[in-house]
């Protein structure tokens, strides 16, 4: 049995679902800065910081209303180790957080703020968060 998303996150993603074909552009030529869109009508925006691969990222509607902005990296007092992740709505209320760690291999452990609902995964072959990442965008333009 997969372990799934809490419902927090299951709620704040059908928001604005990445789903469909997608297009990703390389707007900094680096890497640095991606442009998603997807034929739901989302649009993802991430942007890769030089310190222990922070990423923040935006997802928007075809209209440009932000639906969630999410912010991830590792902690640079722990060597980068013990990745940490928050997801907040278009209002700016946090929603969740995730912590990433090590029991006896990567291991993932997502919290609800509002409720404490707890998702963990120890095994990341038997999650269903595919919701975490999105489908695999082919390069191509994204306005």
């Amino acid at each position: 049995m997969s372990v799934q998303l809490p419902g927090c996150l299951q709620r704040l993603f059908a928001s604005c679902p990445l789903q469909g074909a997608c297009t990703v552009a390389d707007v900094s030529g680096d890497g640095a800065l991606l442009a998603s869109c997807f034929a739901s009508g989302a649009k993802a925006i991430s942007v890769k910081g030089p310190e222990c691969d922070t990423i923040e990222g935006w997802v928007s509607t075809s209209d440009g209303a932000l639906c969630y902005a999410r912010s991830s990296g590792g902690d640079p007092e722990q060597a980068c180790r013990g990745r940490t992740t928050t997801w907040a709505d278009g209002n700016g209320t946090l929603i969740a957080t995730e912590a990433t760690g090590s029991v006896g291999g990567r291991s993932l452990q997502i919290t609800c703020v509002a409720d404490g609902e707890q998702a963990v995964c120890a095994d990341p072959a038997n999650c269903d968060w595919d919701a975490l990442t999105g489908p695999q965008c082919s390069a191509g333009t994204c306005q």
